[in-house]
């Protein structure tokens, strides 16, 4: 019998890359699925192609009768589906408590870090993935070696683990990877101190872990060029030993991981610029996008002297993050005057449109969205 056989689950949110990646491996668990999103999504498409059914809008009426019911960590108390659900009774769960029950099916590796989870965890899978170990993986994006961001194998499980909300807390893998640590959800955290302790504790309770920032990046030549992925790497090759695969075997495909779907994906090229997609977001996430293209480490980017030819940071929501925000507008100041719209340091009104910083060579564009073009509701979940 299949570990989920005979449940009914309603995902509210189900458009974006976690919530999708549970709709799709609780399916193929043997649960009975569906979901809503305010707009379809590449991840919508995938889900419809599997046989989930989705409906686009939030309303009451779209919720199954007996089914439990799955939130996205983007929904509001006022949804109509999750608001109907928790009037008539029903069995409501936050997408974290569904993740913690699959991670505790299996023998799992859960990836958490401010910096770098869904390279890790890709590049973990797909190792498993090409020596024939079959995983299971939920990730929070596209590794388009493995055919998307979800797969229900038979072998360990690979999952990402979020601070943001303290999810990560639910979780108990058998093996617990920490990549970096950086405060970045103002809202949940006070300080960096206070991220720390969190991760600690949950890095304690684990059978085995794994401190990436305390590794030596991987000295193997990776198709995922800098520092930055040689650093995943180094964690992706300890967890994988603890998963009991042989370092000599891990290293061999290893570098034929090819990186995750918008970590600095190349889009195409118009007019002799070219444009990458990035989902980075955070500042040091920022400034290692747009120090990988020209080589150099993030640190020395404020100490550059303008160059010859065109630069574009591309933001959209983002720029309306004081995070990102005033980082860009540092950015920005130190290159040379920003083109266009004006610099949000100099106290005038932000819009949430993109905003574009001209500075030489290609454009680095930046969502805060993991799904397509058209975000879901349950963005980043």
């Amino acid at each position: 019998m299949r570990p989920l056989e005979g449940r009914k689950l309603w995902f509210v949110g189900i458009g974006g890359a976690g919530m999708s990646a549970l709709a799709l491996v609780a399916r193929a668990w043997g649960a009975e699925v569906g979901g809503s999103d305010r707009a379809r999504s590449s991840y919508v498409e995938r889900l419809e192609a599997a046989g989930i059914p989705v409906a686009v809008g939030h309303d009451a009426g779209n919720v199954p009768e007996a089914a439990e019911v799955v939130v996205s960590s983007a929904i509001g108390a006022d949804n109509p589906e999750l608001a109907h659900s928790r009037a008539r009774g029903a069995r409501t769960r936050m997408r974290g408590e569904l993740l913690a029950e699959l991670v505790a099916l299996r023998p799992s590796v859960v990836v958490a870090g401010a910096h770098g989870k869904t390279t890790t965890a890709g590049m973990i899978a797909f190792c498993l993935d090409r020596l024939g170990r079959d995983p299971t993986f939920l990730i929070g994006g596209e590794i388009p070696q493995l055919g998307g961001n979800a797969r229900a194998g038979e072998g360990w499980l690979v999952a990402e683990g979020d601070e943001s909300d303290r999810s990560l807390e639910l979780l108990r893998p058998q093996v617990a990877v920490l990549t970096n640590v950086e405060l970045d959800h103002h809202a949940t955290f006070g300080s960096e101190a206070e991220v720390r302790e969190l991760f600690d504790r949950w890095l304690a309770g684990a059978p085995a872990a794994v401190r990436g920032d305390q590794l030596e990046p991987l000295p193997l030549e990776l198709a995922v060029p800098g520092e930055h992925n040689r650093r995943n790497a180094a964690a992706a090759l300890a967890a994988l030993e603890l998963t009991g695969v042989e370092r000599e075997q891990a290293e061999r495909v290893l570098p034929e991981f090819r990186g995750a779907g918008r970590r600095f994906e190349a889009r195409g090229e118009a007019a002799g610029v070219r444009l990458y997609d990035d989902y980075g977001h955070h500042p040091s996430e920022i400034a290692v996008t747009c120090s990988r293209e020209r080589g150099i480490s993030p640190t020395s980017l404020e100490r550059l002297s303008p160059l010859p030819t065109r630069w574009r940071l591309w933001t959209s929501t983002p720029l309306a993050r004081s995070r990102s925000r005033g980082w860009t507008a540092s950015w920005s100041s130190t290159r040379s005057r920003p083109r266009g719209p004006a610099c949000p340091s100099r106290g005038r009104p932000l819009s949430r449109k993109p905003h574009a910083f001209s500075h030489g060579g290609p454009v680095a564009a930046t969502s805060s969205s993991r799904s397509g073009p058209a975000t879901s509701s349950g963005r980043g979940a």
